[in-house]
């Protein structure tokens, strides 16, 4: 789910689904041996309360359908995960239990300590993480064995005893049901409050905090204005988006080992190619070409001067009928219209010091 709208419209796509193919009339026999039905986005968890076979018939029923869609399934008596929980039977008390579940395709992708971001932010990582598995656990036991295990990932990451020892007492000393509440979320249409304040805006850096250490330093300077002292507030408010990385900065490119020549082709009843080896545009000096008739006849020329002009004495020897090759196919078979005529430099012969040696190499290259 590359997309932002991915999610979105996977939800709205397996609601539909759900009401259409799973709790319909039809599949009443089925539902009805499932007490609990919990999806998140396309991750589905249920009860079952009637046999293995009938809920791979329940399985087989939903696959059979014809809008691209099958359902994979995994049956357990004792255990089973559901996104990063694992759900199993507590054998002490054979009540349900829950605990951190990590995917086997899960790497230690923890921020780095020594990461260039807001120290804050550093610090809050391990607050987060001891906090969610606080509330994944059920018990204090598997929070104390999943604790260990996190704090070996964070000091791979480069962080200190001390701040993990902070993340962890703080976890440990919060009642887990506070995380288990469903918080009172605000209406999407809830007009807030503007703050009248002025917030300064900037790329982050390694001068973070000696720009907001000068800021509230000085502070009071800017408030003794009446006029600013309305919007300023009584602190600075600082705000730092994300610099430029080397992602940013850095193209996605694949080393090409090699490039495919630009090739010509002559005749095709002979098979003849011509590798394309040099730049040339109108202005190129010093220029093999071909030019090629509609008709299918080809003329081979060299020029010294600029390609463009070459091609407009041909032109010239069109229109006033003068006694050249070109000109007299042109006008003799195609009643002198110039559009016939299509003009390819086919090589660019190097300069040398002597004219008569680069008028020499070029009616070599000519008769090649």
């Amino acid at each position: 789910m590359g997309s932002t709208c991915a999610p979105t419209y996977a939800n709205l796509y397996l609601g539909w689904w759900e009401r259409k193919w799973v709790f319909g009339d039809n599949m009443a026999e089925y539902t009805q041996h499932i007490p609990l039905w919990a999806r998140y986005i396309d991750d589905i968890v249920l009860i079952w309360t009637s046999t293995a076979s009938k809920f791979e018939s329940f399985v087989n029923l939903l696959n059979t359908n014809d809008i691209n869609l099958k359902v994979t399934s995994i049956i357990d008596k004792n255990t089973i995960n559901f996104l990063d929980i694992r759900i199993f039977c507590d054998p002490t008390n054979d009540n349900l239990s829950t605990t951190v579940y990590p995917k086997e395709t899960a790497t230690n992708s923890l921020l780095h300590a020594k990461s260039q971001h807001p120290k804050n932010i550093i610090l809050g990582i391990p607050v987060g993480q001891y906090l969610r598995v606080k509330r994944l656990c059920s018990s204090a036991n598997e929070f104390k064995i999943e604790a260990k295990k996190l704090y070996w990932r964070f000091k791979e990451r480069g962080y200190s005893h001390n701040s993990l020892k902070k993340a962890y007492n703080r976890a440990l000393c919060t009642e887990r049901k506070l995380f288990l509440t469903v918080k009172n979320k605000s209406s999407p249409y809830q007009v807030k409050p503007v703050e009248n304040t002025i917030r300064l805006i900037g790329d982050y850096s390694k001068q973070h905090n000696e720009i907001t250490d000068i800021l509230n330093k000085h502070w009071h300077i800017l408030q003794q204005d009446t006029d600013l002292s309305k919007v300023l507030g009584l602190r600075p408010h600082v705000t730092y988006r994300r610099s430029r990385n080397l992602r940013d900065q850095l193209t996605q490119s694949h080393y090409v080992q090699s490039n495919n020549d630009t090739t010509m082709i002559f005749r095709k009843t002979d098979n003849i190619h011509h590798n394309l080896a040099h730049f040339i545009n109108c202005k190129t000096q010093s220029v093999i070409y071909v030019m090629k008739c509609a008709c299918g006849i080809e003329y081979v020329g060299k020029t010294i001067r600029e390609f463009r002009q070459r091609i407009m004495e041909h032109v010239g020897d069109v229109r006033h009928k003068r006694n050249t090759s070109i000109a007299n196919h042109i006008n003799i078979c195609h009643n002198g219209n110039t559009n016939m005529m299509h003009f390819i430099g086919v090589e660019k012969v190097l300069s040398t010091t002597h004219i008569g040696d680069l008028d020499r190499k070029l009616l070599q290259k000519e008769a090649e």
